[in-house]
């Protein structure tokens, strides 16, 4: 989706925590140098550097999956990535703890609501749906995570759809964003298995998983996944009669 851009010169970080989240991602974390990239929640960064041994690191966007709010900057990076019908390995696989890096061009994703410092959310009015798709959930960790920075609560409820139990990224943090009541959050399982220890919901997102939401037609409703994804949810969603803008939708693909 297209995303507007806000110029900056770009500021050195240092990889300072790299941990394997599941056998398909990465999670990086990252402390500024000297200045930090300022950016809105949900938003991204392009990423590119050179580590000890000379071997550079080709520019890359990625959504921001930690609050503006916190020092350390998290990503979400896939280990494998699919670029159409090629596969490649990707840099931070062979990253080390300790590597620099640059970041710049931070870009606002979800333009229409500002999750951030300044906005004028009404939470007595405006309730939200977040609805991810695998790794699409990186951009709301971090617009969840500045909720709960928040003196006022909001009204948000979040669906995380992933193939396996091993590809729910942090579990712990994010089941924990409804015991804070910072979220109602649905995750469900596409591919399960016998034997993978998942007693949660299963399936792909449908009508059943929607009706679970309170007051459905009343939120904004927020995408982030696959386009093929992203399409199907948002004819499901406006099935509803939620009204899906264009600008809420973050597709890849």
């Amino acid at each position: 989706m297209a995303e507007s851009k806000t110029k900056v010169d770009s500021l050195e970080y240092k990889l300072i925590r790299k941990v394997d989240a599941s056998p398909e991602t990465l999670v990086l974390q990252f402390e500024p140098v000297g200045g930090a990239v300022r950016f809105k929640p949900g938003g991204s960064v392009m990423i590119r550097g050179v580590d000890e041994a000379g071997k550079k690191y080709a520019p890359r966007a990625f959504s921001v999956a930690s609050a503006p709010s916190n020092p350390l900057l998290k990503l979400i990076a896939i280990k494998m990535p699919k670029h159409g019908n090629n596969v490649h390995i990707s840099h931070f696989v062979d990253a080390k703890e300790g590597d620099k890096f640059l970041l710049s061009a931070p870009q606002i994703k979800f333009p229409a609501v500002n999750f951030g410092p300044g906005n004028n959310i009404d939470p007595e009015k405006d309730r939200f749906l977040i609805i991810a798709g695998g790794t699409g959930i990186a951009p709301f960790r971090s617009i969840l995570d500045e909720i709960a920075t928040m003196t006022k609560r909001l009204d948000v409820a979040l669906i995380w759809s992933v193939r396996t139990p091993s590809e729910i990224i942090e579990r712990e943090q994010v089941t924990r964003l409804e015991q804070d009541g910072i979220a109602k959050v649905i995750i469900t399982v596409t591919r399960p298995v016998e034997g993978d220890g998942w007693r949660g919901k299963t399936g792909h997102i449908v009508d059943d998983t929607l009706a679970a939401v309170p007051d459905i037609q009343k939120r904004t409703a927020l995408i982030c996944g696959s386009l093929s994804f992203a399409t199907q949810l948002t004819d499901l969603l406006r099935k509803y009669g939620v009204d899906v803008q264009k600008d809420n939708v973050d597709a890849w693909g």
